[in-house]
């Protein structure tokens, strides 16, 4: 079984793509509450009918998914050193399903 935590997402240097999508999300609830992106939040949540503490997280959860895809072994399988340390193994032919 792969650990969720096993998945990376740069290499270079190296990030896991736990800790890569959380730090995304957490920059975004900033840039929405303090940030350059509180006018486009408070726009939203008058649009969506939420709370602005509801926009904020729903935009970060959304920013936090943005390389969920990463996760796809085809992607995975791009740094070979990286899917062998972790010894995450699949075929050509799982790469494409």
């Amino acid at each position: 079984m792969v650990s969720i935590y096993s998945f990376w997402a740069k290499s270079d240097p190296y990030c896991s793509l736990t800790d890569h999508l959380m730090m995304t999300g957490f920059c975004a609830s900033e840039l929405c509450k303090n940030g350059v992106l509180r006018p486009v939040a408070q726009k939203l949540s008058s649009i969506m009918g939420l709370t602005f503490e509801e926009t904020v997280a729903f935009l970060s959860y959304i920013a936090s998914l943005h390389d969920i895809g990463k996760a796809h072994p085809y992607f995975q399988a791009q740094d070979m050193s990286m899917l062998k340390q972790r010894k995450f193994r699949c075929s050509k032919r799982q790469m494409l399903i």
